[in-house]
């Protein structure tokens, strides 16, 4: 899957996991169900069945709006920093996200892997091929630990802040006192 989405098998590969970060939370409505259902209205929102994702017009706003203080993934003539970067969206919201962080690339062609295309045992086979991730999904964290991928976290979740943090070296007893 890499091969086919031009990677050379040896540049070390930089995976980014990116998220909409202001849709959440999600939230049910049978109202907006229900005008879904027969105007079509708020499908753009829809989450799942009966769940709505905050208004998409203000969450890409606000999103766009913290694109241009990310660094982006460039391809450098150092062989020390060269890398081959992908996208991973790990949910089908993540989806969004790949798509408007690339545009915010510059329309560089970086590779995107959605769980729209593949299932969730290939993407997690592609992030354990991976060299470096930044993700702002747990999941995609935690599922590349057993393959010593280098991550760091960027997101609102604590499970992610909890897992990243570092541990402290234990108290000594007169420490204790």
């Amino acid at each position: 899957m890499l091969r086919e989405a031009g990677w050379d098998e040896k540049t070390p590969i930089l995976a980014l996991c990116p998220i909409l970060p202001f849709v959440w939370p999600v939230k049910a409505s049978l109202a907006k169900y229900l005008a879904l259902a027969t105007t079509g209205a708020y499908k753009d929102s829809q989450y799942r069945t009966v769940y709505f994702i905050s208004p998409a017009r203000l969450s890409m706003r606000k999103t766009r709006a913290t694109f241009p203080h990310l660094p982006g993934p460039r391809r450098h003539s150092s062989s020390a920093t060269k890398f081959f970067p992908i996208l991973v969206a790990m949910e089908r919201l993540d989806a969004r996200a790949c798509t408007e962080f690339a545009a915010h690339l510059g329309g560089a062609s970086v590779p995107v892997f959605t769980s729209e295309n593949y299932d969730i045992f290939q993407l997690v086979s592609i992030l354990r091929q991976t060299s470096l991730m930044v993700s702002s999904r747990y999941h995609a964290i935690v599922t590349t630990m057993p393959a010593m991928v280098a991550s760091a976290g960027v997101t609102m979740d604590e499970r992610i802040r909890n897992l990243m943090k570092r541990a402290r070296p234990p108290a000594s007893l007169s420490d204790r006192r």
